[in-house]
């Protein structure tokens, strides 16, 4: 009966309380098929007087939270944040920025810069309207997101299952802008 419980309480203390984490956990899961590979250092242009420096948006310290609050042990969740801004922004600017976009974080967390191949005036508006009012309990970083090549326009598709994002209605498979 005492050796019973030794292994019991070695089972314990081997794989009972084991607690993994990742710094960075990249959704590619360490593949790179199908993706597009990031820009080299010094491609994307910062652009200039973007407006994350309005007076409006208050101290950078007193600002409130965004939507980039991560879980317990990570508490800044700002790539995710950001990608789904770059995602609204793009739909809600009709899908004309192209390639990358990358903001810049200060050690405050607050978004500072963003760096483009070629800047769309209109996204890039979008991008300071969403994220510049907020800051997020992040050091100093960055977030990329890939915006595609070539747009012209949004083509979203739609289904029953997969609906419109909002300002749209699903006609005939694809959304259409209101």
């Amino acid at each position: 009966m005492v050796s019973l419980a030794r292994a019991v309480t070695l089972a314990l203390v081997v794989f009972g309380c084991s607690r993994a984490r990742e710094l960075r956990d990249d959704a590619d899961a360490g593949s790179t098929l199908g993706t597009h590979m990031l820009p080299e250092a010094g491609a994307l242009t910062e652009v200039p007087d973007a407006g994350f420096d309005d007076p409006s948006f208050g101290a950078c310290g007193e600002r409130p939270t965004g939507d980039c609050r991560g879980v317990n042990d990570f508490p800044c969740d700002f790539p995710r944040w950001a990608v789904a801004v770059a995602q609204r922004c793009q739909t809600m600017t009709e899908c004309r920025a192209d390639d990358w976009v990358r903001l810049g974080m200060n050690a405050e967390g607050c978004v500072e810069s963003i760096a483009m191949l070629e800047a769309d005036p209109d996204f890039v508006a979008c991008m300071v309207a969403e994220l510049g009012p907020y800051r997020c309990p992040c050091g100093e970083g960055f977030a990329d997101h890939f915006l595609g090549f070539d747009n012209d326009g949004c083509f979203i598709g739609c289904t029953d299952e997969l609906p419109c994002p909002d300002g749209y209605h699903c006609i005939s498979g694809f959304c259409i802008g209101d």
